[in-house]
């Protein structure tokens, strides 16, 4: 929708203007809730952060585990961090235990340092 787009180029926009790869969540939830409402703002943020993506996370609950170790073992090590923070802590541990030896604690370290997931 004309919204959709007009707020997502406020999103690019402020994150270029911020000087920061990436805006403060409850930052631009505080912007948003003034200029559109609560309700409204709620759901842009839901689109931006991408908080629909845990129902479809928690379908990978029925992977075997070294199958998604093997499909994000070629990942940069912050994409798989934020992948594991998505999934249950039982299958994420499984998960990290298939992933190589070598960058098993940076991954943890970088699940450790998420803000926002």
């Amino acid at each position: 929708s004309m919204a959709r787009k007009v707020i997502n180029n406020f999103f690019d926009e402020f994150c270029e203007q911020s000087g920061i790869n990436g805006a403060s969540r409850s930052m631009l939830q505080g912007i948003l809730n003034k200029a559109l409402g609560t309700e409204i703002a709620s759901s842009v943020i839901n689109g931006i952060y991408g908080d629909e993506i845990r129902s479809r996370m928690a379908r990978l609950q029925w992977v075997e585990p070294r199958q998604l170790a093997m499909l994000i073992s070629e990942e940069h090590l912050q994409l798989q961090a934020v992948f594991l923070a998505f999934l249950t802590p039982e299958i994420s541990a499984a998960v990290l235990s298939y992933l190589n030896e070598s960058v098993q604690n940076e991954i943890l370290y970088r699940v450790a340092k998420l803000n926002d997931v």
